[in-house]
C-alpha cells in the first residue's frame, strides 16, 4: 500500500535533486543548493514556506516552457522568495553566505493579488 507513495516521494526528491544540479550548473552557483538544503534541514525554523521558482514550477508542454523562457529571467528562476524578512535572516544569516539572490513577499501582499485576480 505505501509503496506507491514511497515511489512518487521518491521521483519527487529525485527531481528537485535534478532542478537543484541543474540550477547549480547553469548558474555556477553551488549556494543555491547548500542554501536549499539548509532550508529543508531547518524547515520548522522557518514561519512561512521558502519558494524558488524553479523547484515549484511544473510546466506542460513546450508552448508553455517556450512562453516561461521568455518571460522569466534565469536568475528569477532561482530567487528564494521568503514569507517575512526574519525568515530571510534565518537563512542568510546577517550576511549573504550562499550568494543567492531573494526577495520578501509577505502575506498581505499575497492577500492584495488574490482581490485583483478575478475567479
Amino acid at each position: 500500500m505505501f509503496s506507491g507513495l514511497d515511489s512518487t516521494q521518491s521521483m519527487m526528491v529525485n527531481l528537485e535533486r535534478q532542478k537543484l544540479n541543474y540550477l547549480s550548473e547553469v548558474l555556477r552557483n553551488s549556494g543555491i543548493r547548500e542554501a536549499w538544503r539548509y532550508y529543508k534541514q531547518n524547515e520548522q525554523r522557518f514561519r512561512y514556506p521558502v519558494y524558488v521558482p524553479h523547484l515549484h514550477m511544473e510546466v506542460h508542454g513546450q508552448p508553455a516552457l517556450k512562453y516561461i523562457n521568455n518571460s522569466v529571467g534565469g536568475r528569477d528562476t532561482c530567487l528564494f522568495i521568503f514569507g517575512c524578512k526574519e525568515d530571510e535572516e534565518l537563512l542568510l544569516g546577517g550576511g549573504n553566505r550562499y550568494r543567492i539572490n531573494s526577495s520578501i513577499v509577505d502575506q498581505h501582499m499575497v492577500s492584495g493579488f488574490l482581490t485583483l485576480i478575478p475567479p
